[in-house]
């Protein structure tokens, strides 16, 4: 520790407590609801000081309190810090809502000296350096961290003179409530960014957005002009191809009467969707796509190798956008193996399971790769632009449909057979490349919000770490010759500790 301001001295966390103990935990039918003292587990506790009571609140009798776990009796004013996680660090103060409180086996407790050190200044300091002393004496176990009792007491800290302690705390409380109202601030600007980008993907797809440039492009060639062509060309090649099958099998048709076979797309029913702007129509997606598949979906613990082709998992599509880690692939075998699912630059991916809906373009360079759990849909480009039909994935029009068609409880997924039926509002394909120009410039003013809202996050959280680190070196608030120094307050008698509740049979 550093060299220390006139009246500091340094201590052992033991030498400022009346003791030290870890908690206990009673039998499971021993804890209620409602009882009479309340009994706090490490859900209970937070990183600001404070104890959230009102999370999951637990409560035992006052029997158990007094003979069971007589060991961990705490009363308001008593340090809280968790010595099992991780997280290590959380550290609460007991408040005065109850008179007698208890305490689990993951949690410690410092009943402090009042005459020597204040609550609050113990608490920010275990804050502060939670870090260092975790660092120094946790163990790892399989999944946890864990803290000795004993080298909690060893915790060292600096000692400043009781009045100064006073003044210091006063500081910091008055400094992080002006923190805490500028997190809370920045807090509820996400909310709002997130309804924003709901309110432009709605006017993008009742073409709010793209009305001033419909009203100068009257001779854009209409979106249903479009289909009707497309569906001529599909029922040739659907001609050309059962013909093909016939002739192979020796069936030479006499006349045309197979050709009634063909199935027409149904009208698609409007119900519920927006008046839709001139120019506009809407059909089943199975109309504008000529591929719309699915990832394997089996069991994925086997299939991984350490270098081979990249496998595309749900966690790589967020908002529009696929980001790849370079940690997952699969063998040339098992690609070529799941042929369906290969990826071409322009497909659009759509999150099959878990969560349901989001969606992204495959770019160039991950072409030839592969994907899991996730629904393959290769756009017709001539009349469906990809990147404006992941934007309509997000839009919450199609989010409601998706609502509706998605399957299970615990985990929602989508089936194939009926997104391939999912209502897709189509407009010509120049207004469509206007509509993604305009929905991506103003998702990424957003995105750059949310950056810059990060980013101050960040600042507040570096502020209140320099301004712990200032105070515990003395720099927070001036130094009073007056003050009696902390080592002649430690060289008095103790006071005499806390009355010890009678046991109760």
């Amino acid at each position: 520790m550093s060299e220390l301001p006139t009246g500091w001295t340094t201590v052992r966390a033991r030498e400022v407590c009346e003791a030290i103990p870890n908690g206990s935990t009673p039998k499971p039918d021993a804890m209620s609801t409602a009882g009479e003292v309340p009994f706090i587990k490490v859900y209970n506790l937070t990183f600001d000081g404070s104890l959230d009571f009102t999370k999951n609140p637990t409560f035992i009798s006052r029997e158990t309190h007094d003979i069971g776990l007589k060991r961990s009796r705490s009363r308001p004013g008593d340090v809280l810090m968790n010595i099992v996680g991780p997280p290590l660090g959380k550290v609460s103060i007991i408040p005065g809502t109850y008179p007698e409180w208890n305490f689990n086996q993951a949690i410690v407790a410092f009943h402090v000296r009042s005459d020597v050190i204040e609550n609050r200044f113990l608490a920010n300091y275990l804050i502060h350096a939670s870090a260092s002393w975790a660092a120094k004496f946790s163990k790892a176990t399989v999944g946890q961290h864990n803290l000795a009792v004993s080298d909690c007491r060893e915790i060292e800290l600096p000692l400043p003179p009781i009045n100064e302690q006073r003044r210091i705390v006063a500081k910091l409380e008055a400094l992080q409530a002006r923190s805490r109202r500028a997190r809370a601030a920045l807090d509820a600007v996400p909310p709002l960014l997130e309804k924003l980008r709901q309110s432009i993907l709605a006017a993008a797809f009742r073409g709010d957005l793209t009305k001033d440039w419909r009203a100068k492009n009257k001779n854009v060639e209409p979106a249903e002009k479009l289909l009707a062509r497309i569906r001529v060309e599909r029922r040739k090649k659907w001609e050309e191809a059962e013909l093909a099958k016939m002739t192979a099998k020796g069936k030479v048709p006499k006349d045309d009467g197979w050709k009634a076979k063909y199935k027409e797309p149904e009208p698609v029913d409007t119900a519920g969707l927006p008046e839709l702007p001139v120019g506009w129509c809407a059909v089943e997606l199975d109309e504008v796509v000529w591929r719309l598949t699915n990832g394997y979906v089996g069991p994925t613990r086997d299939i991984y190798v350490a270098e081979g082709v990249p496998y595309l998992l749900s966690k790589h599509v967020k908002k529009n956008v696929l980001r790849f880690d370079d940690e997952t692939y699969i063998s040339h075998a098992f690609n070529e193996k799941n042929r369906k699912s290969i990826l071409r630059a322009g497909d659009v991916l759509l999150v099959q399971t878990g969560h349901v809906g989001e969606s992204a373009v495959v770019p160039v360079e991950h072409a030839g790769h592969n994907c899991h759990a996730m629904i393959v849909i290769s756009p017709v480009e001539s009349v469906l632009d990809g990147r404006y039909l992941s934007l309509f994935f997000s839009a919450p029009l199609t989010q409601r449909s998706f609502g509706l068609i998605e399957k299970g409880m615990t985990l929602r997924h989508l089936n194939c057979h009926d997104v391939i039926h999912l209502r897709t509002l189509v407009p010509p394909v120049e207004e469509q490349h206007v509509i993604v120009a305009r929905v991506e410039a103003r998702l990424a003013n957003l995105a750059a919000m949310a950056s810059g809202l990060s980013r101050q996050r960040g600042s507040i959280a570096s502020l209140e770490r320099a301004l712990l680190a200032k105070a515990f070196r003395g720099e927070l608030v001036p130094q009073d010759p007056n003050d009696e120094p902390a080592q002649v307050t430690l060289a008095q008698p103790k006071p005499e500790g806390r009355p010890k509740a009678k046991a109760r049979r």
